[in-house]
Parts: structure tokens; C-alpha cells; sequence
């Protein structure tokens, strides 16, 4: 028997409750956080690695964790899709206590980025003003450089449109 491979523990959380804006009811036919809660329920069945704090929730509340901004980002676009309307909070990194040490533990990623050679200073700069470590840098034949990082989570939210602008889009 091959054994099962272990699922990641997810890396980011965030809040999601009923849109409660002047503007409700435009966009979409599903309002209520109970509509909004048995559908995260529903994707938490089909989806391993996304987790539904269906128990933990308040009235007007859930809190949805999931393994990056990626991740959590498709579910609401497919929910906003399918006429769900919903607000929802920041996404905030999930951090857990190392068992044999007692350090605080925060996930990490492992970054590579395919760009042109004047945006390497720029994109350094800014991934270890995130708190990353450049790990490899490898020219490639085409003459753009293939850099590869070593970032806290939490220093890649907002990285993506900031590597957009930065590279216009070549990245």
C-alpha cells in the first residue's frame, strides 16, 4: 500500500460575512450569511485543503483558511460568480506554536520569479524589504535572469500586483 501524502496546513485565514453596503442586492441573489455559510461548508467537503470554521462562527461571521491568497482568491471568485454577495476582511497569517520548542512557527514560501535583467535590483530590493532570501540566481539562455526566494508569507501579500507594475507584466 502507498502511503497518503500529507495535506499542508493552511497558511492564510480571513473573515467572511454578508454584504451590508448601501449597494446590496446588485450583483448578486444570495445575501444571508446562512447561504453564504452552507456554501464554504459544501467547497470545505470537496476541497482538502480549504478549512470552515463552521462551529467557531458568529451570527454574522465565518472564517475561511486556506493555503495562499491564490487559494482563498478562486473560491470567492467562483462564489461572487454564482450570485453569492459577501464582505470580507484582510487575509491574515496563520501562525502556530513548535510543540518541542515553544517558538511561534509562520509558514514560508518558496518563490521563483522569470524576469528580464532590469528588474532583478528592483525585485530583490523589494522581496528583502519583505523579509526574503534570495537563494539562487540563474541566467537563462534566453538572457533573463531566474531568481528564486525564500519569503514569509506574510511579506507576499500585495507582492503580486507590485511584481505586475514593476515588470509590466512580463514577470
Amino acid at each position: 500500500m502507498i502511503p497518503a501524502i500529507p495535506i499542508d496546513p493552511p497558511t492564510l485565514s480571513l473573515t467572511v460575512t454578508y454584504n451590508d453596503s448601501p449597494l446590496k442586492g446588485l450583483d448578486g441573489d444570495k445575501l444571508t450569511i446562512s447561504q453564504i455559510k452552507e456554501r464554504l461548508v459544501k467547497e470545505s467537503q470537496d476541497d482538502v485543503a480549504l478549512k470552515v470554521d463552521a462551529e467557531g462562527a458568529t451570527l454574522d461571521s465565518i472564517t475561511v483558511s486556506g493555503r495562499g491568497d491564490l487559494h482563498l482568491g478562486v473560491l470567492l471568485e467562483k462564489m461572487r460568480r454564482e450570485g453569492y454577495e459577501m464582505a470580507v476582511s484582510p487575509p491574515a497569517v496563520l501562525t502556530r506554536v513548535d510543540e518541542k520548542t515553544g517558538n511561534l512557527l509562520e509558514p514560508f514560501e518558496s518563490v521563483e520569479i522569470d524576469t528580464d535583467l532590469i528588474h532583478v535590483a528592483n525585485i530583490v530590493e523589494n522581496l528583502n524589504n519583505r523579509k526574503g532570501v534570495l537563494l539562487n540566481a540563474n541566467e537563462q539562455p534566453d538572457g533573463r535572469q531566474l531568481l528564486t526566494f525564500r519569503v514569509p508569507s506574510r511579506g507576499l501579500l500585495g507582492f503580486r500586483s507590485y511584481l505586475t507594475a514593476e515588470t509590466r507584466g512580463t514577470a
